[in-house]
């Protein structure tokens, strides 16, 4: 990006995100989330005011390139590395689309709930956002059997 370039895109963030965070004032009583590159805000401070991070994973092909988009996150000066979350979509009722929902052969619910409960050094894993999760509704076998299962993976019940 030109020096011109740049400046310009952080005038245009600056008045988005002066108009956010008007709003969030106004607002104290409710959650501020972002979802998106915080690698690519330029001079913002507003990730600080935001519940969670929904990191953009929702095109990533294996489980392994979760902790890269998550390091990417953090090239940005002052991202909270304490409120990582990562997005994952439920497979598609297309039959012929075998990409949407698996990383790989495997399906994206569970790997990244696994992933979620592994520790990081350098940031917080703090859990998975799940696009098209009515898809995972109609199943003859049980109601939302992917979307129970990730959670069972990530806050499993005691056993007795």
């Amino acid at each position: 990006m030109s020096a011109a370039d740049k400046e310009e895109a952080k005038a245009n963030q600056d008045i988005f995100w002066g108009t956010v965070m008007a709003w969030k004032q106004a607002n104290t009583n409710k959650l501020l989330t972002f979802q998106g590159y915080p690698e690519n805000l330029i001079g913002q401070s507003v990730l600080s005011e935001c519940r969670h991070i929904i990191l953009a994973t929702d095109d990533v092909d294996a489980v392994e390139e979760l902790s890269v988009v998550a390091r990417k996150a953090m090239l940005s000066a002052g991202t909270p590395t304490d409120r990582f979350v990562v997005a994952v979509s439920t497979i598609s009722m297309d039959a012929a689309d075998t990409k949407t929902g698996f990383y790989e052969k495997a399906r994206a619910i569970k790997e990244a709930a696994y992933w979620i409960t592994e520790p990081s050094a350098d940031y917080t894993r703090a859990g998975i956002a799940i696009y098209n999760i009515q898809n995972d509704y109609y199943n003859a076998d049980a109601i939302y059997p992917c979307v129970k299962e990730a959670i069972n993976i990530m806050n499993p019940s005691p056993r007795k």
